[in-house]
């Protein structure tokens, strides 16, 4: 016994109740397909460093690898043994060159980094039969398929002169018996200032990686980096640098310039680009996602063209059959919806007719134009070829569309945007409308909760455990969406780099709602989303999305429940800034409850809504308006003037503040709507402190690396007044580097940076008090009386008003931080704790006691009795070990968490938390326990059965106690 330890741990039924995740991959770049037995999969390489594998037949996800956040997959290629991932990393001596071999499970087997600058072209590669060749720079590297061990490395410097970029890497078919035995590779030389660039070709033995053969290719035209390959490995297609003509290099070692036929098109002068597909004599031009060239060599000397697609959104694809013919895919968008046509064409170049167009789904406004395509072919059982369509669009989303006989369907969806959000806000949903007497006591908003509560114990009661599992598991995927009598249950209205908006239910991860906003131009990327806003309108709610879309702006506003859009309203211009102000318009009862601003770049002023109350009141208020704009190397603030113009008012520059060159900036403000529950600090000793409480401060980290012009690199924080530009408070920490993470409350900041001398994770824990003439012990606050914050003498002031107290401590934390939230309460009493996310993706909370600045230097038994009192924690150099309880992610992984969004509920004790990065995670806190409500596991069952017991016992003691003085009176 003397040897138990004591173990912290969790109940089965505490994890994964209140709490759910979401993983998510990213936008698709690359994928291939690979069959394992009877399972299918797709694998991709998405624009986020990650590479899944998704079964083909539900869309899930059965592995997934997360790379560095500085590597990017450029080419998956794939084996009946394992994948190959060549990608590219930025490192500190340069961009290097990183290939990955997996498993077809997902595991790692073997990876290796190449150094070398390439100049911005991506790795090539091809597979042999016991070697991974890869060509990246000048170099051409062969590894042992099994273990990773460099066999051999030619360098292009053996052969050539001058610096060569290789481009394409094939393995050489022999003459003799038709195996692969040497490597051909093609690039390009760069030549002297006024020469033009050389295409170069070698040939490298693959077994030993010597030089067979090498030489330039000179021809009339200037050749570009734009190559491809035909299916045979036996020609090259390379495009002029001019885009007008193709240079064409086959055995005979010859390079010819062939022109473009582009003037019968009427694509004279069009910048065209060489799609990296490869096919028998036949190459892709793409001119923009609605003009596409498919053009077919011709007795090797002529060009013809195979099929003009003009017009409409399309992409196009290549796969190969079973049967050694290569297949040629157009996905193109129609009225009637998304149809596939597939060109069959046989290892000579000779090709049939294409297929009559096939409609896989119908019109999807929800999702944008087609981006990119992959065609995975098989052969059905009466032996005709079946054909499915891998698509991503403009939104990122990932389908899976399946081409039948009956007509084509959407196997599955993917909302690959959610791996992009960048602002996400949360909303209570509506309360379920019940018609009552207001005039009488009514309970029915509790109804709901009680049938949940007995419904689960009869469940458990009816088939054990699991079958409550189950009817737990159901009840969670069918909530409606409505509020409930805590407010647990809210809408996440959440925005995407994807330039789509969308509504998810907090308690079930479920899309309530998506809108997709495409451009009002043809032919022209989706426009970037500013800003969000959510604001009231008489007894509803609406949300404000605003666009940037080309040379205008755009303000659409939709209804948060169901995403229905409700207006739009477009301005000329771009813009620098959004805002919300508190201006309340109560020309109706329909007003609004705020009035949002727009900043042009002419700093021209526009309002919402813009009617004749709004316009009076918003100039009523124009002295007390200030903004300001973070750039690079300055901050600076406007305030506004009135305006003769078209426009509302005009922003003129109040003040500037020059930031050092080469930092990289991180930002924190206070959330103008959290509440504040009291302006004093109440210490053991029954004194007071007064919090420095700014709701215009602004928070700025920035981190410097060292080089040639400074001794060490250092850490720097600036504390802003953002009306005025004083600055009130600055430090700095020599010797430290980056990342920065700021969390700022409401009196108080939390930063974190990365010592390299003592090789630590720190964490600057800081609080802010000011001076102040009112009495500083409670008694005397009392007896005081509330104070006027109508008069101006008790107002704060941003230019008068001093700088704050500062008290500060650091201390060591035990790893890499990615983001950092603070829990946030209707009323603001329940006590803080600080969301911390780690590198590894694990979700802490931890009580905002431990980073106070005032924890004594005392040993704990040396603690003076007020500290006591006060709840103070002795300081320590390290806050330790992370506690086991205090992750709330369970047995979640959430990774790369970049933001932690915090949201009041009803219930002061609780507040829901939103992690976002790469993946979702939401759940509820409850820093001070769950005070105010009954636990989860209440006996409902008893509740309502006493309940009904005594109300029977009350109504027979009544009817009794009657009868029983009707009988004596009797008497």
């Amino acid at each position: 016994l003397a040897l138990v330890r004591c173990g912290l741990a969790l109940f089965e039924d505490q994890a994964g109740k209140i709490d759910w995740a979401q993983e998510n991959i990213g936008r698709t770049t690359h994928a291939i397909f690979q069959s394992m037995g009877t399972q299918r999969l797709a694998l991709v390489a998405t624009s986020k460093g990650v590479i899944a594998g998704l079964d083909l037949r539900t869309g899930k996800t059965i592995w997934r690898q997360i790379l560095p956040e500085d590597e990017y997959v450029s080419e998956l290629i794939s084996h009946s043994k394992a994948i190959v991932s060549l990608g590219t990393a930025q490192r500190k001596t340069g961009i290097a060159c990183v290939v990955r071999v997996w498993s077809p499970h997902g595991a790692l087997l073997w990876d290796v980094i190449i150094e070398g600058n390439s100049g911005g072209t991506r790795p090539v590669g091809v597979l042999a039969e016991s070697a991974v060749v890869v060509a990246w720079g000048d170099s051409i590297v062969a590894f042992q398929w099994l273990s990773g061990q460099q066999l051999w490395r030619w360098r292009a410097s053996q052969s050539f002169h001058e610096p060569v970029e290789l481009l394409e890497l094939v393995l050489s078919p022999s003459q003799t018996d038709g195996t692969a035995q040497t490597l051909l590779a093609y690039g390009s030389q760069s030549q002297e200032v006024g020469q033009k660039p050389l295409v170069v070709h070698a040939s490298v033995s693959l077994s030993s990686g010597e030089a067979l053969a090498s030489g330039t290719l000179a021809g009339k035209d200037q050749p570009s980096d734009q190559m491809a390959m035909s299916l045979d490995k036996r020609a090259l297609f390379c495009l002029s640098a001019d885009g007008q003509k193709l240079l064409l290099h086959q055995p005979d070692g010859e390079l010819r310039s062939l022109p473009l036929p582009l003037e019968g098109q009427h694509l004279k002068g069009l910048a065209p680009k060489m799609l990296r597909i490869s096919l028998p004599k036949m190459f892709v031009l793409s001119f923009s996602p609605q003009l596409s060239l498919i053009l077919k060599l011709v007795d090797g000397s002529k060009l013809e063209v195979l099929r003009l697609v003009k017009n409409v959104p399309h992409s196009i694809a290549h796969a190969s059959s079973r049967e050694g013919k290569a297949l040629l895919a157009l996905a193109s968008e129609h009225a009637d919806g998304l149809s596939l046509e597939v060109l069959q064409i046989g290892e000579d170049g000779t090709h049939g007719e294409w297929s009559g167009p096939e409609i896989l789904r119908g019109p999807s406004a929800e999702h944008g134009a087609v981006s990119a395509a992959w065609l995975n072919s098989y052969t059905r059982k009466d032996g005709s070829f079946g054909h499915r369509l891998l698509i991503t669009s403009q939104d990122h989303s990932l389908e899976l569309l399946q081409a039948s006989r009956d007509g084509g369907r959407a196997a599955w969806a993917r909302e690959e945007a959610l791996a992009s959000i960048e602002e996400a806000q949360m909303l209570p949903l509506p309360s379920m409308v019940v018609e009552q007497d207001s005039s009488t006591p009514f309970f029915g908003f509790a109804f709901t909760g009680m049938l949940e509560g007995l419904q689960r114990r009869l469940a458990l009661a009816d088939a054990g455990r699991a079958a409550a599992a189950a009817a737990a598991g159901s009840t969670q995927e069918a909530v409606a969406a409505v509020a409930d009598a805590y407010g647990t249950r809210q809408v996440m209205i959440v925005r995407t780099e994807a330039s789509k908006m969308f509504g998810v239910h907090s308690s079930t991860g479920k899309v309530l709602w998506s809108y997709f906003f495409p451009s009002l131009d043809v032919d022209a990327p989706p426009p970037s989303l500013v800003k969000h806003f959510i604001c009231a309108t008489g007894h509803s709610q609406e949300v404000h999305v605003v666009l940037q879309d080309g040379l205008r702006w755009r303000l659409v506003t939709l209804q948060p429940f169901s995403g229905k859009l409700l207006s739009e309203r477009v301005g000329p211009g771009k813009l620098l800034h959004v805002a919300k102000l508190p201006f309340v318009n109560g020309e109706a009862a329909s007003g609004s409850d705020a009035m949002l601003m727009l900043v042009d770049d002419t700093l021209g002023v526009f309002i919402h809504p813009d009617t004749s109350a709004a316009r009076s009141l918003f100039a009523s208020q124009l002295e007390v308006v200030f903004f300001y704009i973070i750039g690079l190397t300055e901050i600076t603030g406007y305030g506004l003037t009135s305006s003769t113009s078209d426009t509302v008012a005009k922003a003129a520059v109040r003040w500037k503040m020059q930031l050092p060159e080469g930092g990289k900036l991180q930002t924190a403000t206070f959330p103008h709507d959290a509440a504040v529950h009291a302006p004093v600090r109440v210490k053991g000793d029954r004194n007071v402190l007064h919090k420095y409480i700014n709701r215009n401060l602004l928070a700025v980290g920035m981190a410097f690396d060292g080089d040639a012009s400074l001794i060490e690199p250092y850490v720097q924080l600036l504390l802003i007044d953002s009306v005025s530009g004083r600055l009130l408070h600055s430090t700095q920490h020599s010797g430290c580097s980056g990342p920065v993470r700021l969390l700022l409350g409401e009196h108080w900041i939390i930063y974190t940076y990365w010592n390299p001398a003592a090789h630590q994770h720190l964490l600057t824990a800081a609080e802010f008090y000011t001076n102040s003439t009112v009495s500083d012990d409670v008694l005397s606050l009392v007896l005081s009386g509330p104070l006027d914050y109508t008069l101006h003498e008790n107002m704060f002031d941003s230019f008068s008003a001093p700088p704050p107290h500062v008290i500060a401590q650091t201390y060591a934390f035990a790893t890499s931080i990615s983001a950092m939230g603070s829990t946030l309460t209707k009323a603001g009493v329940t006590p803080k704790q600080v969301l911390i996310a780690t590198a590894a993706g694990e979700l802490l909370s931890m009580e905002k006691r431990l980073f106070d600045p005032r924890r004594p230097m005392v040993h704990p038994s040396k603690m003076s009795q007020p500290d006591r009192e006060e709840g103070l924690v002795p300081y320590a150099p390290t806050l330790g070990a992370i506690p086991p309880l205090a992750t709330i992610s369970h047995r979640h992984q959430v990774a790369r968490v970049s933001t932690i969004v915090c949201a009041p509920t009803v219930l002061e004790s609780t507040s829901l938390a939103l992690a976002f990065g790469l993946d979702l995670f939401v759940t509820r806190v409850a820093p001070a326990r769950e005070f105010d409500r009954l636990n989860e596991d209440f006996n409902f069952v008893a509740l309502v059965a006493a309940t009904s017991f005594l109300i029977f016992a009350t109504i027979a003691s009544g009817w009794y106690s009657s009868r029983r003085d009707l009988v004596k009176a009797w008497r």
